[in-house]
């Protein structure tokens, strides 16, 4: 199955924070990749197979050290509609109340029987199911077999209303940075970019779910 091998490892601390409004409502629209095109072999039968059950986008400003962030904005987003190759969500949460950097965290989770890895992230059954419904049973994923159609491939996701500015996220090609593109599983997936380059998609340990905690990441390649 295609993965992306690279986990982000998270550590929390809590710090004493000022309140952040929020305000007017954000919204977030994401737009996938049509599968009768170029992206077709890899995402004909995805959205069958896999859903996102919901986003959380992080604002967080610099820690005392590069790599540790101190969380100022949290705010969830969760599907209301989806028609032809776009998803709408409502959001709800606690946003900064200035621009700040940001990540976007998809959970994604299977909606019907597959070929499902183990799990290597902090896991939630009311959210994910994968127990629930019984998809990791030993006796049904011996079963089952790789299929190369089953992957999710995000084109450009739009955001709407936070304080200071639109998000807006091209993915590109889903063939670009391969596979870091394309969903192939359930799992935590946290959006990563290089200037000039269009975004990908990062499998994560867990998303915070606390004001006030720091984000502390490093990359750990996988054998």
């Amino acid at each position: 199955m295609l993965k992306n091998h690279v986990l982000i490892g998270f550590f929390v601390i809590i710090f004493f924070t000022k309140s952040f409004v929020f305000s007017a409502p954000v919204k977030m629209t994401i737009e996938f990749h049509r599968n009768d095109g170029e992206c077709g072999k890899y995402i004909k039968r995805g959205m069958d197979f896999l859903e996102i059950k919901y986003a959380r986008l992080l604002q967080y400003i610099g820690g005392k050290e590069d790599n540790v962030q101190q969380i100022a904005g949290n705010v969830v987003c969760r599907p209301v509609k989806f028609e032809g190759v776009k998803m709408d969500f409502k959001c709800d949460g606690q946003k900064g109340t200035e621009k700040m950097k940001y990540n976007l965290i998809l959970a994604v989770t299977a909606k019907k029987q597959m070929l499902s890895g183990q799990i290597n992230y902090r896991y939630n059954d009311t959210s994910m199911g994968l127990f629930k419904n019984k998809y990791l049973d030993v006796d049904k994923l011996d079963s089952e077999v790789f299929q190369p159609d089953q992957h999710i491939s995000i084109k450009r996701i739009d955001i709407r209303g936070l304080k200071s500015v639109n998000l807006k996220m091209d993915f590109g090609d889903c063939q670009g940075e391969y596979p870091k593109r394309l969903i192939a599983d359930h799992g935590i997936y946290m959006s990563s970019a290089r200037s000039g380059i269009p975004y990908w998609w990062t499998r994560a340990y867990f998303d915070p779910v606390q004001m006030g905690e720091a984000m502390g990441w490093w990359d750990k390649l996988q054998d």
